[in-house]
């Protein structure tokens, strides 16, 4: 079994040919055979012809190799490239240096784009022309039935799409609420500015580049078009608090070094907000889970430890029904619960994506 090993960044060449595709679909693939297919087949079925696909085996999989292959001859946009295991970042990467396209797009390699995600992401940045990046939305489907999510991806991060701002994002947009969706599509020039997804970010290379790009001074856009489908895989939906306390850790350290870089007095406000959501959010969830497991005193610190970070009434209740009536805080829940519920298992789903394989 291969494991993940690190090696520098690979350069993306800015190029200024005529000929090159306007979009390059960037696609590391490991474990996901099952799927590959699917996500291929999607890219093909765009409304235009312009892009390319480059699929990255991440981990030299001879099987994964024996499916992707027949596209590359059937197709000359479709391209392989094979490596050893460098993680989701150094996928993504090896894919961007490979790649040719004006506008490069992350794709997981069991996620879906919509037939027209290149004609109407093109029209976006015609109409926007000194956009660096733009992040459509997204529809969030169960693998197990193919259900489809009554919400989308931004507004099952918490956000109604209404209230998602139209003109150029700041970073407290950002660490308001981490509404954008990663298959977004990325200038070339700026994309090889920055260097693409960085590596030490293990579990939030598209958060991190999004407060990267804006911290920056790049101009990041939303758009409602809802243009992407989440897979939201079975295997991934675990409750347990600390499969997403990872991902939180590194959310913090993202927009800490993001705010600190940009040094704005509105970003470290920002910044202070961000970090008490969090850690509030953190230690509901532990709390939910002690109370399920019937662990009262966890249950009780936890509640206590949410209460420092924002005082919120229903908390409050919660704690004071855990001291005098335990049995009664196991109804207590916030009208936004199922809202948080899935958005702890669509988290997990992104932790799975890109945890790093172990020997």
């Amino acid at each position: 079994m291969s494991t993940p090993t690190s090696s520098p960044v690979p350069s993306v060449e800015v190029e200024t040919s005529s000929d090159r595709p306007s979009f390059s679909f960037l696609v590391p693939a490991y474990r996901t055979e099952e799927f590959i297919e699917e996500t291929i087949d999607s890219v093909l079925a765009q409304t235009i012809p312009d892009w390319e696909l480059v699929v990255v085996d991440n981990g030299n999989s001879d099987r994964m190799a024996d499916i992707v292959r027949p596209y590359t001859e059937r197709d000359p946009r479709v391209r392989l490239v094979r490596q050893e295991n460098r993680g989701y970042a150094g996928g993504v990467n090896a894919a961007a240096a490979a790649s040719r396209g004006r506008f490069l797009v992350p794709l997981c390699s069991d996620d879906l784009v919509a037939p027209e995600y290149c004609e109407r992401m093109l029209d976006a940045f015609e109409r926007q022309p000194h956009a660096d990046a733009i992040s459509p939305d997204a529809q969030i489907f169960r693998d197990e039935d193919g259900h489809v999510m009554s919400e989308t991806f931004v507004e099952h991060s918490g956000v109604a799409r209404r209230s998602v701002p139209r003109g150029d994002l700041r970073l407290s947009d950002i660490m308001r609420q981490q509404f954008l969706y990663y298959g977004a599509a990325f200038r070339r020039e700026a994309w090889a500015a920055l260097g693409g997804h960085n590596a030490g970010s293990r579990l939030v290379e598209d958060l991190d580049l999004w407060l990267r790009l804006v911290s920056d001074g790049y101009a990041v856009r939303a758009i409602p078009d809802v243009l992407g489908r989440f897979r939201l895989r079975a295997e991934s939906l675990s409750h347990a608090p600390e499969s997403v306390d990872a991902f939180d850790t590194e959310a913090e350290e993202a927009f800490t070094r993001a705010a600190q870089h940009s040094g704005r007095p509105e970003d470290l406000a920002a910044l202070d907000v961000a970090l008490r959501r969090l850690r509030y959010e953190a230690a509901l969830r532990r709390m939910r889970w002690s109370i399920q497991v019937g662990d009262r005193e966890a249950a009780r610190r936890h509640a206590r430890a949410a209460l420092s970070h924002q005082r919120r009434a229903r908390v409050a209740v919660a704690l004071a029904l855990l001291t005098v009536a335990p049995g009664l805080a196991r109804g207590v829940r916030s009208a936004r619960g199922e809202v948080r519920a899935l958005a702890e298992r669509i988290v997990d789903r992104r932790r799975a994506r890109r945890q790093a394989p172990t020997s």
